[in-house]
């Protein structure tokens, strides 16, 4: 697929999305991956700490059912999960580590997060750590 930017969502912004009716960026970022203009990756680290973090009831009282439930049929079958092969001590939460690795493992050009412990790092390698408002200015979607 040429000129298919490789990315990766952080859990944070999946899980705003799941919570708002409004259309934001993450609808605009699965048009681009259905169009293969981008291609998405996941870690089996990564999907299991979505699939966590959604059953928090805190959360999941929060979710629009529907849309969850379509998402994650999507994310699960529609991405591409990989077997991540770094293993790294990089970011000041060693939780998103997770993250970086993934990003090393693929070669990623994005990730895209709000999670300040990732934005604060800028890059990482050649990948570039970006809020979503950031990706939709560099991609034009």
């Amino acid at each position: 697929m040429p000129n298919t930017f490789k990315v990766i969502l952080d859990n944070n912004i999946i899980i705003s999305h799941l919570m708002t009716n409004r259309v934001n960026i993450i609808d605009d970022i699965i048009r681009l991956a259905i169009a293969k203009k981008i291609q998405i990756y996941i870690s089996t680290p990564i999907l299991n700490e979505l699939k966590i973090a959604l059953q928090y009831p805190k959360i999941k009282s929060r979710l629009l059912p529907n849309k969850a439930a379509k998402f994650m049929a999507w994310y699960k079958y529609d991405t591409q999960l990989i077997t991540v092969t770094a293993s790294l001590n990089t970011c000041r939460d060693p939780k998103d580590n997770k993250f970086l690795e993934l990003a090393k493992t693929v070669m990623a050009d994005y990730i895209i997060t709000g999670d300040q412990d990732l934005l604060v790092l800028g890059s990482f390698g050649d990948t570039q750590i970006v809020r979503p408002s950031e990706f939709a200015k560099i991609e034009s979607v």
